[in-house]
């Protein structure tokens, strides 16, 4: 078999792209904010990273995510004056559950998919990083003097 020239060898293979994996897209039945979500990570991911069989628990995911949203949402437009004109401090109290069971769930369903930061890091790797942050400004060094609740 002959060599190839160098020229030949330094022009980069032409890639049919209907063959590229592309991401995959939204299952059916999620809401608007839902879908947002799915195309949210799947484009924060590699192409290829997930299969058939992840779809739905990705669906899951987006679904708690969202839950979580809306339910944050809701109970962030009540102040400490609202409790007991506009809401009852049960329901506030019913509504930030809410949040936090769907939060938990979707941060499960996260980890399991190894979509979260931390799963994306190794200890040595996050180590370095944090060893080489650079910068921080005063407000943000730890110093015992800044107390933002002051």
């Amino acid at each position: 078999m002959p060599r190839k020239s160098i020229a030949a060898q330094s022009v980069a293979p032409v890639i049919d792209a209907s063959k590229a994996r592309q991401r995959p897209p939204p299952v059916e039945g999620l809401r608007d904010d839902e879908k947002a979500i799915w195309k949210r990570i799947t484009a924060a991911m590699p192409a290829d990273w997930f299969r058939r069989e992840h779809l739905d628990l990705l669906a899951r995911y987006c679904q708690h995510q969202a839950r979580a949203d809306r339910y944050n949402k809701m109970a962030s437009v009540f102040t400490a004056a609202d409790i007991g004109e506009r809401i009852e401090l049960d329901d506030l109290d019913r509504i930030s559950r809410m949040a936090d069971r769907d939060s938990r769930a979707a941060l499960a369903l996260a980890r399991s998919m190894r979509i979260t930061h931390q799963s994306q890091l190794r200890a040595e790797t996050a180590a370095t990083k944090a060893r080489n942050r650079g910068y921080i400004p005063p407000e943000f060094d730890g110093d015992e003097e800044w107390r933002p609740w002051k």
